[in-house]
């Protein structure tokens, strides 16, 4: 059941009907957020579309407290398969499929990251960085 915090101006989200956002999870900003099938938003988990739009594979886990910003007006895409652990914050517009972000990572705006990567515990991947598959 979809109970998430969303502000009247998200009619352009679209959000497969297999998507879980739990109570308290929020999407916010002026631009369209995509969501894939089989995706769940833990509590607290926030996605910003601030400056453009953000499309969200399929089977990713966003966990509590995870934070996820497009400042950007280009097309913020995240692959399939990631899982977005506690307090992790993506601002990179370019992230790949079957990842792991632990606990309170971060991969700053200008930065990617490919596929099949492990992003440790209170890492952060600066602007600039990319993190090969």
């Amino acid at each position: 059941k979809k109970v998430a915090v969303m502000a009247d101006n998200r009619k352009d989200d679209k959000v497969d009907k297999s998507v879980l956002i739990t109570r308290r999870s929020m999407l916010e900003g002026d631009f369209p957020i995509e969501i894939g099938p089989n995706t769940i938003l833990h509590p607290e988990c926030r996605i910003y579309a601030n400056k453009g739009p953000i499309k969200i594979g399929s089977n990713n886990l966003f966990e509590e407290q995870s934070v996820v910003v497009n400042n950007t007006d280009q097309t913020m895409v995240i692959g399939d398969f990631n899982t977005i652990e506690v307090g992790a914050r993506i601002k990179s517009i370019s992230i790949g499929s079957r990842n792991v972000f632990e606990c309170k990572s971060s991969v700053a705006l200008g930065a990617a990251v490919g596929n099949d990567c492990v992003i440790g515990a209170a890492v952060a991947i600066c602007s600039g960085d990319k993190v090969e598959d």
